[in-house]
């Protein structure tokens, strides 16, 4: 039997000396064998550690395919405005042509969830969306991944389409069905899987020519280095960057400290440590007003993410949604920090005493994403969640579910009322200006 990881993480200091915080955090979070999101059942579900707000409604998700229609349109009506983006026609977008996973012009729409979940945000999402895109998610969690491949669809490729086995030799018949059907049974009843491909198999344009790149088995991938590159679509990050691992920064009368995680005999302890260059660079540029002895969680790894996020984008919009603020407004917590655990949903143990058992996060410094994407070219907007869900019309939803409930109450089903007003609640919820409507959103647009 392995040792616990925190015997794991002793035994490391007693043999190296010290280690950064952000190393102490990516092992309690994503160790394989001990990290939080790497052992158990699903987190965010009520059963779990935390809730999202997917969790509390699928309105969520569904407001959020208001916005990924309305990038589907701004990047057709960029493409006829003569802009050197995929062609503006709803063939070109849904992929017919296309190498698996392009960009350019015939390129798909794509729309990909990084941290994805069990789902709960990209079901209703994908049941209300009525533009033609192709899903993608990214799901660090093993158990979250295989949640997810009952979710996202399969890959579609050209219809008609030859496939080359990956072992080569004689090609394996084309699929004769248009692109991701599904197949009765012939027994009648419910639906077969569709039509499944060799993994790894190469696939022959209807018209011959180059063979396009394999396409993957699933889309479900680990990290988003896998994402294939030069996509056109939306990027969806739900309360993600508040679990990549941060350095600890101190304020001294003399500049920035760092603070590293060592031993005292069998316990983990946090010790001072000079702080590193670019760790100084961070702070100096988006600590933003810090006292003398405040915390600083600096956000290197957030900054990284987002740089190979809009990377990948050639034409479309990054969106970003977690709790944080700007750096100014940040400045009342810099005393103790925003360092924290969740286990249980509730406030869990200081980060040291159970390394590998609970979440750990921190709130997002906004001030240094804005930044960041503006240095990469994109056009920025920056909301508060409430906001940014009213303007996709769920206040709107709101007011109908509100009339609804009170003709119901009138001459109505008690049932359906009952049903109804737990609707209500949940948009109630998502816009509380005091709870998760109080989450900042930001949108990053390229192309």
């Amino acid at each position: 039997m392995a040792p616990p990881l925190n015997e794991i993480l002793l035994t490391r200091i007693a043999e190296h000396g010290p280690i950064p915080f952000e190393e102490f955090q990516s092992a309690s979070l994503y160790d394989p064998e001990h990290g939080f999101f790497s052992t158990g059942e699903l987190r965010s579900t009520k059963a779990g550690d935390f809730l999202t707000s997917p969790e509390v409604s699928p309105l969520f998700g569904e407001t959020l395919a208001a916005f990924v229609e309305k990038e589907w349109h701004r990047v057709l009506s960029t493409a006829a405005d003569g802009d050197s983006v995929p062609p503006a026609s709803e063939a070109s977008v849904r992929g017919e042509g296309a190498a698996a996973g392009g960009g350019g012009r015939g390129a798909l729409f794509h729309l990909v969830e990084v941290g994805a979940g069990s789902g709960s945000l990209l079901k209703p999402l994908l049941d209300t969306l009525t533009a033609p895109i192709d899903v993608w998610t990214v799901e660090a969690s093993p158990m979250a991944r295989e949640a997810l491949a009952a979710v996202v669809p399969p890959y579609p490729r050209p219809s008609g389409a030859a496939v080359l086995s990956p072992q080569g030799g004689d090609r394996v018949p084309p699929d004769p069905r248009p692109s991701g059907a599904a197949v009765l049974s012939p027994q009648g009843g419910d639906r077969q899987p569709p039509y499944p491909r060799p993994s790894g198999a190469a696939v022959l344009s209807p018209q011959g020519g180059d063979r396009q790149p394999p396409y993957p088995r699933s889309r479900v991938l680990s990290s988003l280095d896998e994402l294939p590159d030069h996509l056109t679509g939306v990027i969806i990050a739900n309360e993600l960057l508040d679990n990549l691992p941060v350095a600890v920064a101190v304020r001294t009368e003399d500049g920035w400290r760092e603070r590293w995680v060592g031993a005292d005999g069998d316990q983990l302890v946090l010790v001072d440590a000079p702080a590193r260059p670019e760790v100084v660079d961070w702070c100096d540029r988006f600590a933003g007003p810090c006292p003398v002895d405040g915390f600083v969680e600096v956000q290197i790894a957030a900054a990284q993410w987002l740089a190979m996020a809009l990377g990948k984008l050639d034409h479309g919009a990054l969106l970003l949604i977690d709790y944080g603020d700007t750096a100014e407004n940040l400045e009342p917590r810099r005393t103790e920090g925003t360092l924290r655990t969740y286990r249980a949903h509730h406030v869990g143990p200081h980060p040291l005493d159970a390394p590998g058992e609970t979440d750990i996060t921190s709130d997002v410094n906004f001030t240094a994403l804005q930044a960041l994407a503006a240095d990469r070219g994109a056009d920025v907007e920056y909301h508060r969640q409430d906001e940014f869900l009213s303007s996709l019309g769920l206040r709107e939803r709101l007011s109908q579910l509100r009339r609804r409930e009170l003709d119901l109450a009138r001459h109505g089903d008690p049932l359906e009322r009952l049903k109804i007003r737990s609707r209500k609640n949940e948009a109630e919820t998502l816009l509380n200006p005091r709870g998760l409507g109080d989450f900042r959103v930001l949108v990053a647009r390229v192309g």
